[in-house]
């Protein structure tokens, strides 16, 4: 660790990447997909064809009660009394303006880097503090606002970092579906590299890790209204519990984990 990162911390997690790319680094393991990286997977590009990887803004569908996110709401803007639909402008023109009201993490998202962080003793004293990625700081880095959340900002490891890095590389893909059935169930750390096995799936430093569990497809097919107990049903997920695992993908190299399921 650099003396220039040592007011944040001295101590890391165990596992964590924590000043493996520079004191002040905010986008973790992108770093990894370089130049060199993205020319290697645009060489592997045989057809051509694009494919959608996330949901519609509107789905899931619904607003659990237990929950903070809301539905997206999609409202015409107004300009001088009138709504901006269909509105002509001249004696040829028409046009349409709006605005969307949502919670960016209803559908489909990314996680920033400061979306989950921890108490940790950053400097060995004995006593925790409420931390991100690379030491940065609740209420200095991550600030809350005022009492109605107004003012709310991360000064440090926003989404931002990541649409400036350019999310753009390698993906592989493990169809877990395939593999091991709809059903919900845990996958360890074997049951995974049999899964790849199986699969031929190869990977690589700076991949993207994209696993199918059939989720996002049991959403599509609820239209906008959600059984919770029934998708509660679906769908594999990654045992975190299993030390092996998480060991593998650290040592792997893997850029992202994405998944059509809530977590993983």
């Amino acid at each position: 660790m650099s003396a220039a990162g040592q007011d944040r911390w001295t101590h890391r997690p165990d596992g964590s990447t924590w000043g493996d790319f520079g004191a002040h680094d905010q986008r973790g393991r992108m770093n990894l997909i370089t130049p060199e990286k993205r020319l290697a997977a645009m060489r592997e590009v045989q057809d051509g064809e694009v494919f959608v990887l996330s949901l519609p803004l509107d789905y899931p569908g619904g607003e659990p009660a237990d929950s903070p996110r809301k539905a997206p709401r999609l409202v015409a803007n107004s300009l001088g009394g009138q709504h901006l639909c269909n509105m002509p402008l001249t004696t040829s023109d028409v046009t349409c303006d709006d605005t969307v009201i949502m919670s960016l993490q209803y559908s489909t998202q990314w996680d920033a880097l400061v979306h989950w962080g921890r108490q940790f003793d950053t400097d060995g004293s004995g006593e925790t503090r409420a931390v991100y990625y690379n030491g940065y700081r609740a209420h200095e880095h991550v600030k809350c606002g005022d009492e109605h959340g107004e003012g709310f900002r991360a000064e440090a490891l926003g989404i931002q970092n990541m649409a400036e890095t350019g999310v753009q590389g390698r993906g592989v893909l493990v169809n877990l579906v395939k593999a091991f059935g709809r059903e919900r169930q845990w996958i360890d750390h074997d049951m995974l590299m049999q899964a790849m096995t199986d699969q031929k799936v190869e990977v690589r430093e700076g991949d993207m890790l994209l696993l199918y569990t059939g989720y996002g497809d049991a959403l599509m097919a609820a239209n906008r209204k959600p059984d919770e107990e029934e998708l509660a049903k679906v769908g594999a997920v990654l045992k975190g519990a299993d030390q092996r695992l998480l060991d593998w993908i650290d040592e792997a190299g893997i850029t992202a984990v994405i998944s059509d399921n809530q977590a993983v």
